[in-house]
């Protein structure tokens, strides 16, 4: 049976509703649940990693559903380095479609030469901000089948 703890509260648990009558306390039983980095911290230990470690793991690993990649169009020339691997990150002007809710670490990316080009798939490993200018990581850069 799970921890449970005692705590006095002046109102709920009664029948109808409402306070309880003057001098007389409501006893609720509340179950003592672990918190969420309790659990980190349990499964981080198991595997010999950090919280950190963990968090970046189901980032990367966990897209939310329904999520669409982000389109980055591209020159020929900065494509042609992306494809060769010479090239991992984009730098963007930071703003509503460049920013840190939009290119959250471990969402996916469409790379593009032009809008209508070649296109590789992606991951986002890493967004930067500095200034007015938008870093933007990219890892697992392959080719998407059919472009």
């Amino acid at each position: 049976m799970p921890d449970t703890e005692k705590v006095k509260g002046t109102r709920g648990g009664w029948r109808g509703g409402g306070r309880p009558k003057k001098g007389r306390t409501a006893a609720l039983n509340i179950r003592i649940l672990p918190t969420a980095r309790d659990c980190l911290d349990a499964r981080a230990a198991s595997n010999g990693c950090t919280i950190t470690d963990l968090i970046e793991d189901f980032a990367l690993t966990t897209p939310p559903a329904n999520e669409k990649p982000v389109f980055v169009p591209l020159k020929k020339e900065w494509f042609l380095k992306f494809a060769e691997g010479e090239k991992t990150v984009e730098y963007r002007d930071y703003g509503p479609r460049w920013n840190e809710r939009v290119c959250r670490v471990g969402r996916a990316a469409t790379l593009s030469c032009g809008y209508s080009g070649s296109r590789l798939s992606a991951r986002i490993s890493a967004f930067r901000r500095n200034g007015m200018t938008a870093e933007i990581e990219m890892m697992n850069i392959r080719p998407v089948n059919g472009r």
